[in-house]
C-alpha cells in the first residue's frame, strides 16, 4: 500500500459549501486514518466574499479495498458517524473556550480530482482562532509558557474524556498557542476517537507520561514509549511539573472496522 500516494495538496483551491467559496492559503498536516479509509487535511483559508479567515477540515474518502474494507454500506455508518461526531466534539471544544467556533459542515461527492473518485468529501469550516502552530513556536516558548500549555491541555484532555472523545496518538499540530494572550487551542481532532468504552474493545497499555513532543525528556516519568499504540484514556495529575497528564493503565478502541 502506498499511502504517500493518497495526498492531496488543496493550496489555493477554491472550497465550495453551496452558500460559501473559500480559498485555501495553507494546508496544515495530512492524517490518513486506516480504520475510516480517509485521509484528513487540515487547512487555513479565507471566505472569498468578505476575506474572513477560516479553518476547514476536509475529509476525503480513499479506496477502502486495500483497507480491507469489504462492506459499503457498513463502511458509510461508520464513517458518517465518526464525522458527526467530530463536528460535535469541536462543537464542545468552543464552549470550553479552547477550540474554534463552528460555521457549517457539508458532505459531497468526491469527483474525479480526487483518489477514488467514487468516495465521498466531508468539509467542516470553523472560524480560525489567533496563535501559531505549537509543533513550529515550541523552540521559543519559555517554561512558563510551557507548563501553562500543560495545564490547558491537561484540562482539555480531561474535559473531552467526559464526552467519551479519547487521544489514541500525539502530535503538537493539533494545538495552537495564542503566546499574547497564553491561550491553547485544540484545532484538530483527527488523533482523537469517538465512542462509549463499553462498547469497544480493550488493550492494555504501560504506565507513561505524555510529551506531545514539547517537554524535555527529565520532565516525564517515563519516555520509553513516547509513541504508544491503541486508545489511552486520559487522567490529570495537576501536581505533576508542567502540567503532565499521567496516562491510566487502561485503552480502548473506539473505532472498529465491520467487515
Amino acid at each position: 500500500m502506498h499511502i504517500l500516494d493518497y495526498y492531496m495538496d488543496f493550496t489555493d483551491k477554491i472550497i465550495s459549501t453551496g452558500d460559501k467559496r473559500y480559498v485555501v492559503e495553507e494546508q496544515l498536516n495530512e492524517v490518513i486514518n486506516p480504520q475510516l479509509a480517509q485521509c484528513h487535511v487540515l487547512t487555513l483559508a479565507y471566505d472569498m466574499e468578505t476575506s474572513n479567515p477560516v479553518m476547514i477540515k476536509i475529509r476525503y474518502d480513499l479506496n477502502p479495498e486495500p483497507f480491507d474494507i469489504h462492506d459499503p454500506s457498513s463502511h458509510k455508518e461508520i464513517t458518517d458517524e465518526d464525522f458527526l461526531d467530530e463536528v460535535k466534539g469541536i462543537l464542545y471544544l468552543s464552549l470550553l473556550g479552547h477550540g474554534p467556533r463552528y460555521i457549517k459542515y457539508v458532505t459531497a461527492s468526491a469527483g474525479a480530482e480526487f483518489p477514488y473518485p467514487e468516495g465521498r468529501v466531508c468539509v467542516l469550516v470553523t472560524d480560525r482562532v489567533p496563535g501559531e502552530n505549537v509543533d513550529e513556536i515550541q523552540g521559543e516558548l519559555s517554561d512558563a509558557q510551557v507548563e501553562s500549555i500543560g495545564v490547558q491541555l491537561g484540562y482539555i484532555l480531561e474535559e473531552l474524556g467526559r464526552m467519551n472523545i479519547l487521544l489514541y496518538d500525539q502530535d503538537p499540530n493539533c494545538l495552537r498557542y495564542d503566546v499574547q494572550n497564553d491561550k491553547l487551542y485544540f484545532i484538530d481532532l483527527s488523533y482523537m476517537c469517538f465512542g462509549h468504552p463499553k462498547d469497544t474493545n480493550t488493550k492494555k497499555t504501560d504506565e507513561l507520561w505524555t510529551m506531545f513532543n514539547i517537554w524535555q525528556d527529565g520532565l516525564v516519568k517515563n519516555t520509553e514509549s513516547c509513541g504508544f499504540n491503541g486508545i489511552q484514556e486520559w487522567a490529570v495529575n495537576r501536581d505533576r511539573k508542567a502540567g503532565m497528564m499521567k496516562l491510566e493503565e487502561q485503552g480502548v478502541l473506539c473505532l472498529r472496522v465491520v467487515g
